[in-house]
């Protein structure tokens, strides 16, 4: 799925400003949602990057939408479940059903979705499976959500050290 900002000229209000949206895309279904009070003067908006060039603000606000929905798309892809781009949006707006990466313990979540995968070969399986016993004995409760730059060079140097 892809998130897109597009700016709507055809929708340009009295003083010249354009409403902001986001496009949601995936497989020719698209979703599109307006950015509330998000408007921009066309001759300030840069449709290459698709940023103000004069709203630092705006540029951030922006992007911290688009990081909301590319972070829940990344993890219903990572789990095998998969959204329209109209249910990946309802779900972001009723904050219901949302995968959070709390919910997902790494070791069970390698276990359940590689080592128990009968598509994925013997081999496969079976290395992820001593990498799920490894993940385990340094870190049994670790969660996607916790995992960040350190607890990745801990892991690291832990596995150098054996």
């Amino acid at each position: 799925m892809q998130v897109r900002v597009v700016i709507n000229k055809s929708k340009q209000d009295q003083s010249g400003l354009c409403p902001i949206k986001l496009r949601l895309s995936d497989n020719g279904i698209r979703k599109e949602i307006y950015l509330p009070g998000v408007k921009v003067d066309p001759k300030f908006w840069d449709s290459k990057n698709r940023l103000s060039k004069n709203d630092k603000m705006l540029t951030v606000r922006i992007q911290n939408e688009i990081n909301k929905y590319r972070e829940q798309i990344n993890k219903q892809e990572a789990l095998g479940t998969p959204l329209s781009p109209e249910e990946m949006h309802e779900r972001l707006q009723n904050k219901s059903n949302i995968v959070t990466g709390h919910d997902l313990n790494v070791v069970e979540y390698c276990k359940r979705y590689f080592v128990n995968d009968m598509n994925l070969t013997y081999g496969t399986r079976k290395g992820y499976s001593s990498f799920a016993k490894i993940l385990a004995k340094y870190d049994s409760t670790i969660t996607l959500d916790k995992m960040d730059l350190q607890w990745v060079a801990g892991f690291k140097t832990c596995m150098s050290s054996k």
